[in-house]
């Protein structure tokens, strides 16, 4: 989901919004719920690793208030405002209420069923390799973190820096994660 938020974020980049407006805000909508809404899937993972016996009701239940959260926080009014080029400008409002979304929502108890997952494991093979995979989610939450931050905080030269980590993070995370636990599940 996040490379799917990604792409639709460089999609919406090449349409010329003077004369497709609505298009582009739902582009840009789009791939901004992506992205908020892709660590939930890991968190789903994690529980599903910890308990064999999770439900589809209970997936259902973990994944839709989340969602209806980060659709939420999208509709808070000032929260998301535009340049003349057309990126996007979080008031301190949005920062706060997001900031405040994602770590109860998701890094909280990402953090604490990641703990009870490492402990899970006696083998020294598998709990390096479930050392790997945590590297790899704290890279992506520190992602959206940085996401986050790089549209409130409008500093030229945090704006550079971050964009060269996002390169280097993206492909990181996404091996840590795979080679840590996915790759031979």
């Amino acid at each position: 989901m996040v490379d799917a938020g990604m792409i639709l974020n460089f999609a919406y980049l090449l349409v010329e919004a003077n004369k497709v407006e609505f298009i582009f805000y739902l582009l840009y909508f789009s791939s901004s719920i992506f992205v908020l809404v892709a660590p939930i899937f890991i968190f789903v993972f994690i529980n599903i690793l910890l308990r064999m016996d999770f439900s589809n009701k209970k997936y259902f239940i973990i994944v839709f208030p989340y969602a209806i959260g980060c659709i939420l926080i999208h509709l808070i009014p000032g929260g998301i405002t535009f340049s003349e080029n057309w990126t996007p400008i979080y008031s301190l409002t949005f920062f706060i209420v997001a900031l405040v979304f994602i770590t109860l929502a998701i890094v909280v108890p990402m953090i604490l069923y990641s703990i009870r997952l490492y402990h899970n494991f006696m083998d020294r093979d598998l709990k390096r390799r479930v050392k790997m995979f945590l590297v790899g989610i704290t890279e992506i939450i520190s992602l959206l973190y940085g996401v986050i931050l790089f549209n409130t905080w409008q500093d030229p030269i945090f704006k550079y820096i971050y964009s060269i980590l996002v390169i280097f993070f993206l492909g990181s995370s996404g091996l840590l994660i795979y080679y840590g636990i996915a790759k031979t599940l």
